[in-house]
């Protein structure tokens, strides 16, 4: 959201992320596993974030109550269904139930809304996508790799960047099979058959395209010593940018609504410019914690350190060599800006 401006005049939009972000990094991980307790902690030491979706499928060694109410407050829980069941094989009813009684449960334990759902195995449907979305779930992940655009087209078949499984071996294995799978394809196409270089591969197209950089994964996978050590080492990598939002796969979602509801209007005065910025519908519930993300640019001729009021009970602002970034997360904002 641009607004137009002569080379002495500064410049209000809407920014693609909070902060200083030009990319985000995120993490989800599958299934009711106790597992998932020391994923979080690996993430916790690197300031990252993930997105735990949990079924209630009788599993062994479960999370409990106390465990998914932890993960929910430290990172956020999701729905993967009551029974894990595959989607494409049950009908409407099923389907619904699933997904409807899954939600219910957590969101009781947790207290929190539960934004997302994680198909399992990662299959779906049209069917399931639609009925994802009639029992009020804002996204559904799927598990189809190679994806750093944000937002999906469609927000209910939302697809990973890579799959947090240590592969060996030479592309040429792949060309044996009579038709590509996405996946071959995807490692093909980037020259590699080793999911960590896929990996940062793909982050470096996310930072380039002001996209979204995934990892998905489960416990038990990452408690095989190669697949820990790769994760470990791709996670250093990518972790502690500045220009990084980390942050859960709702809160993504989330960024989404809130700035398609921000509207600006600019008013000068002499060489001040204010600019009056209203997030509507007025934010409340899940939305009241999620920031409009906005950027000033300083025009040419205005020293770096010009000065800026923000008038919001609630706001966050930093500084670069040529704007200003500020979230504000109050409903009604007045911001002016002097040379």
């Amino acid at each position: 959201m641009f607004l137009s401006m002569s080379g002495r005049r500064p410049q209000l939009f809407v920014a693609k992320f909070p902060g200083n972000a030009s990319c985000a990094v995120t993490s989800s991980w599958d299934d009711n596993d106790s597992g998932n307790m020391e994923i979080a902690q690996t993430l916790d030491s690197m300031n990252l974030k993930g997105t735990f979706y949990i079924d209630f499928s009788n599993a062994k060694d479960q999370l409990s109550e106390s465990q998914i109410r932890t993960l929910s407050q430290r990172h956020e829980v999701g729905s993967h269904t009551w029974s894990h069941p595959d989607v494409r094989v049950c009908d409407d009813h099923m389907i619904r139930r699933e997904m409807v009684e899954s939600r219910k449960r957590l969101e009781g334990i947790t207290g929190n809304r539960v934004l997302g759902l994680a198909y399992p195995y990662g299959h779906h449907s049209r069917l399931a996508q639609r009925i994802a979305e009639e029992s009020g779930y804002l996204f559904a992940r799927t598990t189809e790799q190679g994806h750093v655009d944000f937002p999906p087209p469609d927000p209910y078949s939302w697809g990973i960047s890579y799959y947090a499984v240590k592969r060996y071996g030479r592309p040429k294995r792949f060309l044996s099979r009579q038709t590509f799978s996405k996946t071959a394809l995807l490692y093909l196409t980037n020259l590699t058959s080793r999911s960590g270089h896929l990996a940062l591969k793909l982050f470096e197209k996310a930072t380039a395209r002001q996209g979204v950089w995934h990892v998905h994964g489960h416990a038990d996978e990452l408690q095989q010593p190669a697949n820990r050590s790769e994760f470990l080492d791709i996670c250093q990598t990518v972790a502690g940018r500045e220009d990084v939002w980390y942050t859960t796969n709702g809160n993504l979602f989330l960024n989404e609504i809130v700035k398609e509801r921000v509207h600006i209007a600019e008013r000068q005065h002499g060489d001040r410019f204010k600019f009056n910025v209203s997030v509507a519908p007025p934010r409340q519930g899940y939305l009241e914690n999620t920031p409009a993300p906005l950027r000033l640019m300083r025009p040419a001729g205005w020293d770096a350190d010009f000065q800026i009021d923000v008038k919001c009970k609630r706001f966050e602002m930093g500084r670069s060599s040529r704007y200003v970034w500020i979230d504000v997360f109050d409903n009604e904002v007045e911001i002016e800006a002097t040379p």
